[in-house]
């Protein structure tokens, strides 16, 4: 297994990218899962298709590939129920509160404006008041 160590710009960038490599180990898990069982099913249907000659396939092979999809299907669904959409939660409230942050740092901007000009007003009578 190849590891490889890069520094992030930040622990959230960092948390963000783990649990976004984490959801794909996940989802590939998911699908190879999925493809043995069909992998399974199609070699059994092969197997069995020598002895059955032209019978397409059987009826619970068919059944059991339905199965799997489903299985399959309900897994995936399961995985963005329980992870994706908290992670969505979380992002959306991140979001949020960059969105305050920029409102407040907006009117801090404001107040430091105001101070440097105010401040420059000062100056400018101190000097008009020496000559």
């Amino acid at each position: 297994v190849p590891l490889t160590v890069l520094a992030a710009n930040s622990a959230v960038e960092r948390s963000w990218q783990d649990f976004v490599v984490l959801q794909r180990i996940l989802l590939m898990e998911e699908k190879e899962a999925y493809s043995a069982v069909v992998k399974q099913q199609q070699q059994g249907g092969q197997q069995q298709g020598g002895q059955q000659q032209g019978q397409g396939l059987s009826s619970s092979r068919s059944l059991s590939l339905l199965h799997a999809a489903a299985c399959h299907q309900q897994a995936l669904c399961s995985m963005m129920d329980c992870v994706v959409a908290p992670a969505l939660g979380v992002v959306e409230g991140a979001q949020w509160q960059q969105a305050v942050q920029v409102e407040q740092l907006k009117a801090q901007q404001r107040d430091l404006r105001e101070k440097i000009e105010t401040v420059k007003r000062l100056k400018q009578q101190q000097q008009q008041q020496q000559q």
